[in-house]
C-alpha cells in the first residue's frame, strides 16, 4: 500500500509540475478537447447544417473573446456588424 501511495503522491506532483509550466489544469483541457472532436464528428454524422450550425456559433464565440482581448488595448470592433453577418450566411443555406 505504501509503494502505491507514493505513487499517487508522486503523480500529483507531476502533474502540479505540468500545470505550473503550461498555466493550466491540462487533464481538463485535454477532456475539453475530446469532448469538442466528439461533438463536431457527432454534427457531421448527424446533418451538414448542424455543423456548419456549430460552426458559426464557434465562430460568434472566436469574435466575441477577440473583442474582449482587443479591448483590453484600446481597439474596439463592431461585433454586433459581424455577428449579423454569420446568422445571414446561416440563414443562407
Amino acid at each position: 500500500m505504501e509503494h502505491n501511495d507514493q505513487l499517487h503522491v508522486e503523480a500529483e506532483e507531476a502533474l502540479a509540475n505540468i500545470n505550473k509550466k503550461t498555466g493550466r489544469n491540462m487533464p481538463q483541457a485535454v477532456a475539453t478537447g475530446a469532448v469538442l472532436v466528439i461533438i463536431i464528428l457527432a454534427s457531421l454524422l448527424i446533418r451538414i447544417d448542424v455543423f456548419v450550425l456549430l460552426i458559426v456559433v464557434f465562430m460568434v464565440l472566436a469574435l466575441w473573446e477577440l473583442r474582449v482581448d482587443f479591448a483590453t488595448v484600446g481597439l474596439h470592433i463592431p461585433v454586433e456588424q459581424r455577428i449579423e453577418e454569420f446568422l445571414g450566411v446561416l440563414l443562407d443555406i
